[in-house]
């Protein structure tokens, strides 16, 4: 007999095979101590399921608003515009660009984490913590509270996604009606605060426009003044005291007295008269001035606009109220735990019964 074949008769030997029998044996004397350890192990995986924190998750479906639900803020564009000699605003791109808004800040962290920051959730988990333990703690909330997802492909109406949890139905739901009011205001006041830059802008223009021309006739009133008043002490140094117009005097020169230099020779008693009537009759402004200054008051009409509730969204489903717990799943703990009881009860006595079997080999 070679090697080979005593080294296999040596494997195949009774003693290093695998007696299921003897396996079977060993568990059903150890079943005691199997059923301790995965009872124990089942309470402490039951004791977490129910004091582990829940999670219970609000869903809310948004999209694009409608005209009606930014009207007022249309009108205000409107009357802008018209007022610009510009095109008519474009309601459905109005609508679009400030749901754009209100999407982008509801998926920004930093206007999730100034949201959750104020809530009572929060201010509960951080009481007694640092302020670097607490900012960490919002960034952390910031990621698992609130959520944004886009619009699936192939998807027949283009809906937005936005999901709050918290431990509780309610909470969950009341926090997510806040958020999403919360970024409603803030896309609102977002809008508006460029439509106020515009708007700001287009009052100054104006004013200046009206402050340039009324110091253009304020100048000339006061020069034309000015003028009679030199040409009238003229006449008076030099004896003019009437002027007799339209008489050719044979023999004589007539002389025109469109030139400032000759104005002194229309008398005394007409300089007199037109200096008073300069002095007392009102400026008189060019047609614009008057134009202007209409623009100017519905201008600054819109800076007092009441304006009422408006929405940058419109809901496709409005914040659910959570019906199901997300987590812990206390059903599938508890079984997961029975399991893992039971594998390490049987682990336990199979290495204990070998652990037997090979010390009292060594002492027969």
């Amino acid at each position: 007999m070679n090697k080979h074949e005593q080294s296999s008769l040596e494997l195949k030997s009774p003693n290093d095979e695998i007696d299921l029998f003897e396996i079977f044996d060993l568990l059903w004397r150890g079943r005691t101590a199997i059923l301790l350890i995965a009872g124990c192990v089942t309470l402490f995986a039951l004791a977490y399921a129910f004091a582990a924190p829940q999670k219970w998750t609000s869903i809310a479906y948004v999209i694009a608003p409608k005209v009606e639900d930014i009207s007022p803020y249309l009108g205000r564009r409107r009357v802008l515009a018209l007022v610009e000699k510009e095109k008519s605003v474009d309601a459905a791109a109005f609508a679009s660009r400030l749901f754009a808004e209100f999407i982008e800040l509801s998926a920004t962290p930093i206007h999730k984490q100034r949201f959750l920051s104020k809530t009572k959730d929060f201010l509960d988990r951080a009481e007694g913590m640092d302020d670097l333990r607490a900012a960490a703690l919002l960034e952390r909330m910031a990621g698992t509270t609130l959520a944004v997802s886009a619009p699936q492909k192939n998807q027949i109406v283009p809906y937005y996604k936005i999901s709050y949890t918290a431990e509780n139905a309610h909470e969950a739901q009341q926090g997510l009606s806040s958020y999403i009011e919360y970024v409603n205001t803030q896309a609102l006041q977002q809008s508006d605060a460029a439509f106020g830059d515009s708007l700001k802008a287009g009052i100054q223009a104006r004013k200046a426009s009206l402050a340039e021309m009324e110091h253009g006739v304020r100048s000339q009133h006061e020069s034309k003044i000015a003028t009679v008043e030199t040409a009238l002490y003229t006449a008076k140094q030099a004896g003019v005291t009437d002027y007799a117009a339209g008489r050719a005097i044979p023999g004589n020169t007539v002389i025109e007295l469109r030139g400032v230099d000759r104005l002194f020779m229309l008398g005394e008693t007409y300089l007199n008269a037109e200096l008073q009537a300069l002095r007392e009759k009102p400026l008189v402004y060019p047609p614009r001035y008057h134009e202007v200054q209409y623009e100017l008051q519905q201008l600054e009409a819109l800076q007092n606009y009441e304006l009422t509730p408006a929405y940058s969204y419109r809901y496709q489903l409005a914040p659910t109220y959570p019906t199901s717990r997300e987590s812990p799943k206390r059903m599938l703990i508890v079984v997961l735990g029975a399991l893992l009881g039971s594998m390490l009860g049987c682990f336990w006595v199979l290495i204990r019964g070998m652990g037997r079997k090979r010390s009292s080999s060594s002492t027969s």
